[in-house]
């Protein structure tokens, strides 16, 4: 219950997603951004705290599916 999905995806896929340039360019940041780049960082950022403040209990209350639920 105290599982983050943030945690899940760190686990599983690592948080490179969320350090990296959408495109790929390794050049790309702050001082040389490329042209996604303030799109994809507000975007991340946001995706980031939505994973860190959601546990796994919190997703299976929301959920429609019965067998992913947390209610019984």
């Amino acid at each position: 219950e105290n599982i983050t999905l943030y945690q899940i995806v760190e686990a599983v896929d690592g948080v490179g997603m969320f350090k990296g340039c959408l495109l790929g360019f390794e050049e790309c940041g702050n001082e040389n951004p490329c042209a996604l780049h303030e799109h994809w960082k507000t975007m991340r950022e946001e995706l980031q705290r939505l994973l860190v403040s959601q546990s796994i209990l919190q997703m299976a209350g929301k959920t429609k599916k019965p067998q992913y639920s947390n209610k019984t």
